[in-house]
């Protein structure tokens, strides 16, 4: 699976790696006592539903990190390198604050009323 950028976070690689590390603790261990048939089915068992919550685990840490799980075929370059989209880089732009001797002697300034009057 590729990812795509949905929101604010931490680079791909950092993402990724956190929430695998985090992963490791979603894996629990069993317990079976009977036939070698039973074990052994208690244990592959057991290794499906680790996976199935470690995939869950890691599609929810991903969203919370700001990324998205898209299949291979809808992927491009662009989300495999983590490119965000365009809408994204516009909410993600900040305003600019005037840091100017002129911004710290308007009126209100020291005061702290000055935030969207000291922005340009």
């Amino acid at each position: 699976m590729a990812y795509e950028r949905i929101g604010y976070g931490p680079e791909l690689e950092y993402a990724k790696a956190e929430c695998e590390i985090r992963a490791l603790g979603t894996e629990q261990g069993y317990a079976a006592y009977g036939s070698a048939a039973f074990v052994l089915g208690s244990a592959i068992g057991n290794a499906i539903d680790n996976e199935v919550r470690k995939s869950g685990f890691m599609r929810n840490c991903m969203t919370l990190q700001g990324w998205r799980q898209v299949p291979r075929e809808r992927s491009t370059a662009a989300t495999q390198e983590g490119t965000i989209a365009p809408a994204v880089q516009q909410r993600r732009s900040a305003p600019r604050i005037d840091t100017s001797a002129q911004a710290f002697n308007r009126p209100g300034y020291r005061s702290g009323r000055c935030f969207d009057a000291c922005l340009r």
